[in-house]
């Protein structure tokens, strides 16, 4: 029983949920955050799904990518145990892992602000401003989905 494998977290139930409750949380505050920006009676309501939603479609993206990307990490660890080439590969999944979520949030975005139309209103706009505004919070997403990884096995 003291050599048994240790338990894959991606079958961990609680880290999906984990991921849309966190996804949840970070877009409220982003809401709220945007939403106490606006002065006197120019202040859309809150809940008002125009105001809200966009605000929670990049996170919910994020939380969507969570389950993929653990299972590629894990694998990884597995496969990569010089501690240099380990940090290169996770860089550049890091990388790819970040522009993947700028172009799916930015044709979500898309077809979000077209609803009803089948064809999303300037995808390209959406996904530049992801890369330009969010890479940074992408990163800072992307580096706590790989600490469990590296807490879990080593």
């Amino acid at each position: 029983m003291a050599n048994a494998a240790p338990r894959s977290i991606v079958r961990d139930p609680w880290l999906w949920l984990a991921a849309f409750g966190i996804a949840t949380l970070l877009g409220f505050a982003v809401a709220a955050q945007t939403w106490l920006s606006y002065e006197g009676l120019s202040r859309p309501p809150f809940w008002q799904a125009r105001f809200l939603q966009p605000q929670l479609i990049p996170r919910y993206m994020w939380a969507l990518l969570t389950p993929p990307l653990a299972i590629v990490l894990e694998h990884l660890y597995e496969q990569s145990k010089p501690w240099w080439r380990a940090v290169a590969i996770y860089g550049g999944v890091g990388i790819a892992t970040i522009v993947v979520q700028a172009i799916a949030t930015g044709f979500a975005l898309g077809w979000w602000w077209s609803f009803p139309s089948l064809i999303p209103t300037s995808p390209a706009w959406h996904i530049v401003h992801q890369l330009r505004s969010r890479t940074v919070v992408g990163g800072l997403v992307f580096a706590p989905c790989t600490l469990p990884l590296w807490t879990s096995h080593g």
